[in-house]
């Protein structure tokens, strides 16, 4: 499922694993044309960016995971 402006919204999915056949949801959020959060059970994904559009963090239900510093 697509927002408005054609970026993906809502993905949904079958898996199978040794336990049996799951279903996983992916929900996406944007913000000024990039990707702001992913979620899925129950679990955000969040990404920041600097004045450039590069990432600078990665963070898991605000925890942040990761952080990208760029040189001049």
């Amino acid at each position: 499922q697509n927002n408005a402006l054609g970026y993906l919204k809502l993905a949904n999915t079958d898996v199978t694993t040794p336990d049996g056949e799951k279903s996983i949801s992916l929900g996406f959020t944007y913000q000024n044309d990039l990707l702001s959060t992913v979620s899925s059970n129950n679990v955000i994904y969040s990404y920041t960016y600097d004045n450039w559009s590069q990432i600078t963090s990665v963070s898991v239900d605000n925890q942040k995971l990761i952080y990208y510093e760029y040189g001049n």
